[in-house]
C-alpha cells in the first residue's frame, strides 16, 4: 500500500543565533528544556512552535518532508532565540516515532512537552473515499499519537512538571456525517487524553486536549468555513490565537481547551440534544456544503 505522503527522514539542526533569558529560564528551569511538536510546518503546530518560543522553550519540530520545515524552523530561532532541531519524517510509519525518540535520546534533550498536533481530516461520503485514504487517517490521527505518546512517556517522566498537549476537534463531541473517519478519530484523541490524564495524575504530567471549531490552517479549510455562513465565523479563529489561548491553560493544568464561547456552547447541545435529532441536521447541513464544494470543483475543473 503507498503511503499518503513520501517518506524522507533528513535531518536539519538550527542553529540559535542569539540567546536572551526567557520566562521559563527565569523560573530555574534546565536550558536544555524542548517542546516536541508534529505537524509543525505550518496551521496550528506552527503556531503553538511559536508561541512555545516566544516563552522561552527550545524545540524539536517534526512535519513532512518538503513541506517548509526548515525554512520555519530557521525563522523561529532567529526571531526568538532559541534552538531547534527538526526532523522531517511520515508519522505513518512506525518507525518515525522510533527514529524521534532515538534523537531525543542521542542529543541529550530534555523534553517539557509533547504536542500532538499532526493529523488529516478528509471530509465526504464515506464510500466517495478510498479504503486506503480511511486506513492512512487512522493511521496519522490515531495510531501515531499512540505510538509517539508511548515511546516518549519515558522521557517526559524525568522532567518535573512536563506536559502533553493532544489536538483534537469540536468534531470530537458527537459523530459526524460527511466526517465519519475523522471525527471518531478525534473522539479518540480526547478520551484518549483523559484516560492517560488520570493514569498519569501522580507523575507530575499534565495531559491536556483541544477542541477547536475551524481553525484557519489553509484555503480549502477557509472555503469550507465560509460555507457555514454566521456558526464557521463564530466557531472559528486563527492558528496564532489559538495558541495564545491554549498554552497558558495547558500549563494550568486545565483538562479539556473549548476555544471561543460559541463553540462552548455547542459542545454542551452536543452533549443534550438526543442523537435522532442532532444527526439529521448535521446529515442535512454537511451534505449541502459536500454538494455545493462540489460543483465549485467541477465549474474549476
Amino acid at each position: 500500500m503507498s503511503a499518503l505522503y513520501p517518506n524522507d527522514h533528513s535531518v536539519y539542526t538550527i542553529a540559535v543565533t542569539k540567546q536572551e533569558a526567557h520566562p521559563i529560564q527565569k523560573q530555574g528551569s534546565s536550558e536544555n528544556l524542548y517542546c516536541l511538536v508534529t505537524g509543525a510546518s505550518s496551521g496550528i503546530g506552527l503556531a503553538i512552535a511559536e508561541e512555545c518560543a516566544r516563552m522561552g522553550m527550545h524545540l524539536f519540530l517534526v512535519a513532512l518532508p518538503k513541506s517548509g520545515l526548515a525554512e520555519s524552523a530557521a525563522r523561529i530561532a532567529e526571531s526568538c532565540g532559541v534552538r531547534v532541531e527538526t526532523l522531517e519524517c511520515d508519522l505513518t510509519d512506525p518507525q518515525s516515532a522510533i527514529e524521534i525518540r532515538e534523537r531525543l535520546r542521542s542529543t541529550g534533550i530534555r523534553l517539557r512537552m509533547l504536542v500532538n498536533n499532526a493529523g488529516v481530516d478528509l471530509a465526504g461520503r464515506f464510500d466517495d473515499r478510498t479504503l486506503e485514504e480511511h486506513e492512512q487517517m487512522i493511521g496519522l490521527n490515531i495510531m501515531a499519537v499512540t505510538r509517539l505518546t508511548y515511546l516518549v512517556l519515558p522521557l517526559l517522566k524525568r522532567v518535573p512538571r512536563s506536559h502533553i498537549l493532544n489536538i483534537a476537534s469540536a468534531a470530537a463531541f458527537f459523530p459526524m456525517p460527511y466526517k465519519p473517519i475523522y471525527s471518531p478519530s478525534k473522539t479518540f484523541v480526547m478520551n484518549f487524553s483523559f484516560a492517560i490524564r488520570e493514569e498519569l495524575r501522580e507523575s507530575g504530567i499534565g495531559v491536556s486536549v483541544v477542541c477547536p471549531g475551524g481553525v484557519i490552517t489553509n484555503a480549502d479549510v477557509r472555503r469550507r468555513i465560509e460555507l457555514q455562513g454566521l456558526y464557521g465565523k463564530l466557531s472559528s479563529m486563527e492558528p496564532s490565537t489559538l495558541a495564545r489561548y491554549v498554552l497558558p491553560r495547558v500549563f494550568r493544568g486545565q483538562a479539556l481547551i473549548v476555544p471561543g464561547w460559541f463553540n462552548k456552547v455547542f459542545q454542551v447541545l452536543g452533549r443534550i440534544v438526543p442523537l435522532p435529532i442532532l444527526l439529521p441536521y448535521l446529515h442535512h447541513r454537511f451534505r449541502r456544503d459536500e454538494a455545493v464544494l462540489r460543483a465549485r470543483s467541477n465549474t474549476v475543473a
